[in-house]
């Protein structure tokens, strides 16, 4: 009952400050150059409660250039971000590794109380 599900731009949601318990963004960031991805991680810490928590779940750094001729604009951004440092810089604690899917990762973290 009170799950709600948005679609849109992540670095734009439109949503109120501290209004949601969890954002979750999946498969999203290797889709974006840096700038983008700082962008969206600023919008999730606006919009989560503190407390709240924000899973992230993506192909590994490197996995793009495990295809020969497949392309990516944005993927030697990708093989060098550094999802820790970002979370962090952005405000987020407690970041930490989650278990996932095979070839994928998941690092879920915490707004921190006011």
């Amino acid at each position: 009952k009170n799950l709600e599900i948005e679609q849109g731009f992540a670095e734009h949601t439109g949503l109120a400050d501290e209004s949601v318990d969890a954002a979750m963004i999946t498969l999203v960031f290797h889709e974006c150059p840096d700038g983008i991805k700082h962008q969206i991680l600023r919008e999730a810490y606006r919009i989560l409660k503190p407390s709240g928590t924000l899973v992230l779940t993506d192909v590994p750094n490197d996995d793009l250039h495990l295809y020969p001729g497949f392309f990516e604009p944005y993927k030697e951004q990708w093989l060098a971000f550094d999802f820790e440092a970002a979370l962090v810089e952005a405000g987020f604690t407690d970041v930490r590794v989650a278990d996932t899917a095979e070839r994928l990762w998941t690092r879920v973290s915490t707004k921190p109380k006011a």
